[in-house]
């Protein structure tokens, strides 16, 4: 039976257009969520951290079609740890308004120490989609 370790939240944004963030262009990547877990209790070989997130983004005045990259890291920084999960997401020019854009994933062979950092950054391919949320991140560790 699974062990729970630790449970964290990250929520940037409740409420739709509650912010207007613009992301960078040509991948530029944006910090968007980032939480550190306790998994010292957990099995060796046998920790497993489950994530998810919605991040909710809108054309900018002068819409273009455009590439949305997600990646989930074990660590503080893009190119600190391993890239645990990773996600492209085509935006369209059409789509006009608020796009919820949710992910859910897991590393399976997170390690047990007290501090186990991980990050979500986002990218865009143009320039001035905006971050408009709700924004939500759940990080949560378990042990077999």
């Amino acid at each position: 039976m699974p062990q729970w370790l630790d449970a964290k939240a990250s929520q940037n944004a409740s409420y739709g257009s509650s912010i207007s963030i613009p992301l960078g262009a040509g991948g530029a990547l944006q910090l968007v969520a980032q939480q550190t877990l306790d998994l010292s209790l957990g099995t060796a070989g046998g920790t497993v951290v489950e994530f998810s997130g919605t991040v909710t983004v809108q054309q900018p005045t002068v819409a273009a079609d455009a590439i949305l990259s997600f990646y989930v890291v074990r660590g503080l920084s893009p190119f600190g740890g391993p890239a645990v999960y990773t996600l492209n997401q085509n935006l369209l020019a059409t789509e006009v308004g608020p796009r919820a854009i949710s992910f859910t994933g897991s590393d399976s062979s997170a390690p047990n120490a007290p501090s186990v950092a991980y990050s979500v950054f986002i990218s865009s391919s143009v320039a001035g989609i905006l971050r408009v949320g709700p924004e939500s991140f759940n990080f949560t560790g378990y042990s077999s």
